[in-house]
Formats: C-alpha cells, structure tokens, sequence
C-alpha cells in the first residue's frame, strides 16, 4: 500500500498534465496554457522516474528547479497578457445591427 502512495503525486501529474495538453490542443488553447500543461506532464514524468530510480536525486533535483522556474515565468506570462481571441483561436463574435 506504502508503494502504491509513493507514485500517486507522479501518476496525477501525468494524467492530468496529459488531459490539459489533450484538450488544450483540441480547444484551441493559447500557447502559455499548453506550455504548462506540458510542463505539468514532464513534472510527473520526471517524478515517476525519479521514484522507480532511473535518474538520481541530483538530477531530479536540478530538473525540479528548472520546472519550478519556468513554471513561474508562464505563471507571469499568463497574468501579464490574458489570452485574446487572436491567440486563443476562437474567432470574434460580431456585434452591432447584424449585416
């Protein structure tokens, strides 16, 4: 049961980095949203492989900084330009006297 624990966090942010990255695509989603949940996907992978023991702490540790990193700088980018429908590739309703 122990062993079952130790992967639940890396297997929740494969299948949910996965999805996001899935319907993201399907959606339309802006760039900084696909980038995260691709993020999200090698975040879990990066821990499953840590927890069965294929890369090292070290190396985990590093590329644990460098997700955290980057995960901040899309958390910026996302907050200082909100997706427009030019990006989020939803084209623009008309408005007006309907011609």
């Amino acid at each position: 049961m122990k062993k079952i624990l130790n992967y639940l966090l890396s297997v929740f942010l494969l299948l949910f980095g996965g999805s996001l990255l899935v319907i993201g695509l399907l959606e339309g989603q802006g760039v900084f949203m696909l980038l995260g949940s691709g993020l999200a996907f090698l975040a879990g992978l990066v821990a499953l492989l840590l927890q069965v023991g294929i890369i090292g702490r070290k190396a985990g540790f590093i590329l644990g900084i460098v997700f955290a990193t980057l995960a901040l700088a899309l958390a910026y980018q996302n907050f200082r330009n909100p997706p427009n429908e030019a990006a989020s590739g939803i084209p623009a309703t008309r408005t007006g006297n309907g011609i």
